[in-house]
C-alpha cells in the first residue's frame, strides 16, 4: 500500500496535505504523530477510501482504486477495518449490532455474525452491555465498541484515528492489545495521534505530519 505525492485541498483552495508520500509494508505496525490540524484526518480517510485525494496517487492492495469500477472499489474497501475519531456508530442500534455490521454488509452468515461479535465481545471485556444501544454508553465504552467494529471482519488493513481518546489507562492497554494481535494475525496497522507515546513500544515505523507535510522520525529512512 502505498502513496505518493498525495495532496489534498478542501473548500476554496485551502491545502490540507501537501505532496505525501508513505508506504505501509504490509503486515507491519505503523503510527503518525501530529498536532491538531495536522491533516491526520484527511490522510486516514484517504488511504481507507472515504475521500479522494486532489492530486497524487494511491495504490492499495495492488491496485489503483480510482481506476477501477465502484463494485471493484467497494470490494477494496470491504478489507479495511476504520476505527474514525469520531467513531460514527448507530446509537439506536445495540452494541451487537454496531459490531456485526461490517459482517452484515459483507454478506455474511448470520450463525458467522453471531459467534464471531459474541466471541470477540467476550474477549475485550464488552460483553455484558452486547445488547445496550450505542447511544447508552459511556465513551470510553463506545471507543471500544468502534475498535471491536474495525476488527471484526479480520482486515487486511486497520487504520485507527486517535484511539486513545478518553480511554482510561487499563482501557488503552486493551486496544493495545487487540491492536497487537491483529498485527501477529498478519493485518497492516496504521494508527494516527496527538500522542503515539502509549504505542511507542510495538511501532516498527514512526512518521510526524506537521502542517500538510509529512517526515519519517530520526530512525526511519523516508520513502523514496
Amino acid at each position: 500500500m502505498r502513496l505518493d505525492h498525495i495532496g489534498k485541498r478542501v473548500g476554496s483552495g485551502a491545502t490540507v496535505l501537501q505532496a505525501v508520500s508513505l508506504a505501509l509494508e504490509t503486515g507491519g505496525f505503523h503510527v503518525v504523530t501530529g498536532g491538531a490540524g495536522a491533516g491526520k484526518t484527511t490522510l486516514c480517510n484517504i488511504i481507507t477510501l472515504v475521500e479522494p485525494p486532489s492530486e497524487g496517487r494511491l495504490r492499495l492492495f495492488d491496485s489503483d482504486p480510482y481506476g477501477i469500477d465502484r463494485g471493484a472499489r467497494t470490494a477494496l474497501r470491504r478489507r479495511i477495518g476504520i476505527m474514525f475519531q469520531d467513531l460514527r456508530l448507530i446509537g439506536r442500534l445495540t452494541v451487537r449490532e454496531n459490531v456485526g455490521l461490517p459482517l452484515r454488509l459483507g454478506g455474511a452468515a448470520a450463525t458467522r455474525i453471531a459467534d464471531d461479535v459474541g466471541e470477540l465481545l467476550a474477549w475485550m471485556g464488552l460483553a455484558h452491555c452486547a445488547d445496550r444501544p450505542a447511544a447508552a454508553l459511556s465513551g470510553g465504552e463506545r471507543r471500544l465498541v468502534a475498535l471491536a467494529r474495525a476488527v471484526v471482519g479480520r482486515p487486511s488493513l486497520l487504520v485507527a484515528d486517535e484511539p486513545a481518546g478518553d480511554l482510561d489507562a487499563d482501557a488503552i492497554a486493551l486496544a493495545m492489545r487487540v491492536f497487537q494481535q491483529v498485527n501477529r494475525l498478519g493485518t497492516t496497522v496504521l494508527i494516527a495521534a496527538d500522542n503515539i507515546g502509549f504505542a511507542a513500544g510495538i511501532a516498527q515505523r514512526r512518521y510526524c505530519l506537521h502542517e500538510g507535510r509529512l517526515a519519517a522520525t530520526a530512525t526511519e529512512a523516508a520513502v523514496p
